[in-house]
């Protein structure tokens, strides 16, 4: 009796899943020959305090110099990339599953910052970006008096 493993979220039909399919009835998993180039996107989160738009975005095994920071209205840009680090050894390679190459990615902040008050960090494979708010985007407590 054949028994298929239940997966929601995958697209029904295409070929990539098909051969993943294939690989993993017959193999046990899927098997991965070499590194895979391009198509990543760094995690990142964003968030807001009363008078700033912080965001945190995920990018192991970079330097600061392969990342470019831009900015224009409520859209910030991170691009850079990560580079094949090949090495020459006897030894077989039989899996690879980190991503390297180029990525692009922009987020539309959620209010109106002063693009000339922009703040990055980078350490530790963690980009850090500080922005301030326009001075009416920052919420101000307003007392209710009786």
């Amino acid at each position: 009796m054949y028994l298929e493993t239940l997966q929601p979220f995958r697209k029904s039909g295409s070929i990539q899943n098909e051969i993943n399919n294939l690989l993993n009835n017959f193999f046990g998993g899927p098997i991965h020959s070499g590194p895979r180039i391009g198509g990543w996107l760094p995690q990142a989160d964003i968030t807001e305090t009363a008078d700033k738009i912080i965001i945190t975005a995920e990018l192991p095994g970079l330097n600061k110099k392969d990342i470019e920071l831009d900015i224009s209205g409520n859209l910030l840009t991170i691009k850079g990339e990560k580079k094949l680090q090949e090495e020459e050894t006897d030894e077989n390679h039989y899996l690879g599953e980190r991503y390297y190459g180029s990525f692009h990615r922009t987020f539309q902040l959620p209010t109106d910052v002063q693009d000339e008050e922009v703040e990055a960090t980078f350490s530790r494979g963690i980009l850090k970006i500080s922005i301030s708010k326009v001075k009416e985007a920052i919420i101000r407590k307003i007392e209710i008096k009786s």
